[in-house]
């Protein structure tokens, strides 16, 4: 009788099991069908592809592994290597959940692809442009320096993106203390609070690549607008001017630069008063086939920015 009842009761817990196991695979399966409908519908391939999303879980297990390390050293942990290995998957994933860390991530693995497509297509270095020589040359010893260390700067975001890896100090303000957040929320305790301690002491925002982009723009003469071109400043800096020129996010501009986003980029830059035949010009570098369109040049700056002043206001009420 009672081999019987254990047999019930096996029988029960592997039902329990398999419906358990069935109803994750039937979320999986319903899941992917949305992945899978954005993607076929989608036919930006180079903002999607595989190499974007590789260089993304690169990038994010980097930051995992970084927190982890000062958590192992907080830990007093004899194999630090060993202790970040065997946490830094699931930490990345929950670093993932944050959408605007995430979305910061995608933003600079487009970027490097699109200065490697540029670099290809067009010859623009995604380091020496024109812009930042003549900065780097300027009677002004500040601007100089600034230039030169812009440049460097740019130079190792290049190299880092080879190995796929984002420092933590390279981090905006915002998205370094998410981070460091997650750690102390999914981390040990003890150790976790002692490591993001040390971190936040550490961190300096003013360091990062995009500040010392956007002090360069700041201390420029002139408006940003009249370096406003791919060849003159290459990518990362035309982007940089893009943005400080409109107030946009930079990951807007990065990402408006994807196939699918043609009508807000020329949007943005024809509200920085940039000519049709200009804009069609800057499209054609960036997207190669782009079409010699000229119609956006029939809406005023003003217009634009109330355009785009209205898509923002509706995607945050979203």
């Amino acid at each position: 009788m009672r081999i019987n009842e254990a047999k019930q009761r096996s029988a029960q817990s592997f039902e329990e099991r398999l419906a358990d196991e069935l109803a994750r695979g039937g979320a999986l399966v319903a899941s992917s069908g949305t992945v899978l409908r954005h993607l076929l519908a989608n036919d930006d391939y180079l903002l999607f592809s595989e190499e974007v999303v590789a260089r993304i879980r690169g990038m994010l297990t980097h930051v995992a592994r970084q927190l982890l390390f000062a958590e192992a050293e907080g830990a007093e942990s004899v194999d630090r290597a060993d202790y970040a290995q065997q946490r830094q998957g699931v930490l990345a994933g929950q670093l993932a959940q944050h959408e605007t860390l995430l979305r910061h991530v995608h933003a600079l693995a487009f970027e490097s692809l699109l200065i490697t497509r540029l670099a290809q297509r067009h010859d623009i270095d995604g380091v020496v442009v024109p812009l930042l020589e003549n900065c780097a040359a300027a009677p002004d010893d500040e601007l100089a320096g600034l230039a030169m260390t812009a440049l460097a700067a740019q130079a190792r975001f290049l190299q880092q993106q080879k190995r796929m890896e984002l420092p933590l100090s390279e981090l905006p303000g915002e998205m370094f203390h998410q981070a460091v957040l997650t750690l102390e929320e999914h981390g040990d305790s003890a150790s976790a609070a002692r490591a993001a301690s040390g971190l936040r002491d550490q961190f300096e925002e003013g360091e990062t690549r995009f500040a010392l982009l956007a002090k360069l723009v700041m201390s420029m003469q002139g408006a940003p607008s009249d370096w406003l071109s791919i060849e003159k400043s290459g990518l990362s800096l035309f982007v940089t001017l893009l943005a400080i020129d409109g107030g946009y996010d930079r990951d807007d501009v990065l990402l408006a630069c994807s196939e699918t986003q043609t009508m807000r980029l020329q949007l943005m830059l024809r509200a920085a008063d940039m000519h049709a035949n200009d804009i069609a010009a800057q499209l054609r570098l960036i997207h190669g086939d782009s079409d010699d369109d000229t119609q956006i040049g029939m809406l005023t700056p003003d217009h634009c920015r109330d355009l785009l002043a209205a898509l923002a206001r509706e995607q945050n009420s979203s």
